[in-house]
């Protein structure tokens, strides 16, 4: 008998920071060319993408309307493109998302992130 998971917004916080920031990390400030010549930094980078919207399909229904500026759909839009076209992902596409607004949603997160000891 399966039982209906229940999320906590405040973990799922820091569960998509911490792929977030192992996306940039494997990223880095290098130029697409010697990303995607990369095949493990395309792998590492494409699966912290695939996390980061499987994370954010388990926000709360509050928190996605308390927040919609994170367009957190957005991310699960992207991660079921990758997963269902698999044989075919636009690199250059996952490049510029994770450059130019992954950091936005960090920012975001950060933010709302519950404190830690």
């Amino acid at each position: 008998m399966s039982h209906p998971e229940t999320f906590n917004d405040d973990q799922t916080i820091l569960d998509v920071l911490g792929f977030a920031g192992l996306a940039v990390k494997y990223l880095g400030d290098r130029p697409f060319e010697e990303f995607v010549a990369s095949e493990s930094d395309r792998i590492c980078v494409t699966h912290e993408v695939l996390m980061i919207g499987e994370a954010c399909r388990r926000f709360s229904a509050e928190f996605r309307q308390a927040h919609p500026e994170m367009n957190l759909q957005k991310w699960t839009r992207l991660r079921n493109s990758v997963i269902h076209v698999y044989q075919r992902v636009d690199y250059f596409a996952l490049y510029q998302v994770v450059q130019n607004e992954l950091p936005a949603l960090i920012r975001e997160l950060t933010k709302l992130a519950p404190k830690q000891d």
